[in-house]
């Protein structure tokens, strides 16, 4: 379903996790939290009060945890 040459941001309220596949270049890579912290904020009306609530994890391909892959079945 993941594209291994993208970024991908799964947001489950309390918790979001930013997803890098394998193929994706390093420095995009760096980029990536900072964007997702970027479309958090934006897409929610509490904002930047909601990026203090909010747990942001940074899932690898292949390293996926179990809440992560739940998401997917």
């Amino acid at each position: 379903m993941l594209s291994a040459s993208g970024i991908y941001l799964l947001d489950f309220e309390s918790e979001a996790f930013v997803w890098i596949g394998k193929l994706v270049p390093k420095h995009k890579q760096t980029q990536s939290l900072k964007i997702a912290s970027d479309a958090i904020q934006a897409v929610n009306s509490k904002g930047q009060s909601r990026l203090e609530s909010i747990a942001i994890s940074v899932v690898h391909y292949g390293f996926e945890p179990d809440v992560f892959r739940q998401a997917f079945r």
